[in-house]
């Protein structure tokens, strides 16, 4: 199946072979998180301040957990752990399970930004402009750097280095969070950029597509 939301509220599952509808559920708000799917459950954020788990199979609702604003970010799951952002300024560490709150992390404005999953640290950029390392178990702090003056693109980890969309591309050591290498490109960038082996793809606003080593 393929699960989606939308801006009516809703989130889908449709036949990944046919597009037939198999079901669908209401929420309280616009849902432009992307679903995280496990074997049995899904986890996504929500308009109306909520990170939410449904039944995989049925949607029906497993728990709620609630924050102090709307949910753009989309969530990374891992150690039975969901990772997620709120426009509230907090970072999120919830209980696969139960929604519970594991630990929370403030960053100086909203977050929009997805979070990238680097062994035993969760990535994530806010859109005060840093990008910030923390550790998935206990939440505390690994680094933070200033990569622009607002993040809302998702990070994306490959060889020891962080790339961020922020203006430019930017690459950042994963151990330190030293700025590696910055690449300014001949337009406006807010495509997630891919990394294949040693090659880095991303698509800019002015219509071309770059690929950097």
């Amino acid at each position: 199946m393929v699960f989606f939301g939308s801006a009516d509220a809703r989130l889908y599952a449709v036949d990944a072979e046919t597009g037939g509808k198999r079901w669908a559920q209401e929420f309280g708000g616009r849902i432009y998180s992307t679903p995280f799917a496990t074997e049995k459950q899904l986890y996504f954020g929500c308009g109306d301040g909520n990170v939410y788990s449904v039944d995989m199979t049925s949607g029906k609702l497993l728990w709620r957990a609630s924050t102090g604003n709307g949910i753009d970010s989309s969530p990374a799951v891992t150690v039975e752990t969901v990772l997620i952002g709120s426009e509230d300024f907090f970072f999120y560490a919830l209980d696969a399970n139960t929604g519970a709150v594991r630990w929370k992390y403030e960053t100086g404005l909203g977050i929009a930004s997805s979070p990238a999953v680097a062994g035993d640290l969760a990535i994530i950029g806010s859109k005060d402009g840093y990008l910030y390392a923390l550790e998935i178990q206990t939440g505390r702090l690994r680094w933070k750097t200033q990569v622009s003056e607002v993040v809302t693109a998702p990070p994306v980890v490959g060889d020891g280095v962080v790339c961020i969309q922020a203006g430019g591309l930017v690459a950042l050591d994963l151990v330190s969070g030293r700025v590696v290498w910055r690449a300014g490109l001949g337009g406006a960038v807010q495509s997630a950029p891919v990394l294949t082996g040693d090659v880095i793809y991303l698509v800019s606003l002015d219509g071309e597509v770059y690929a950097l080593e």
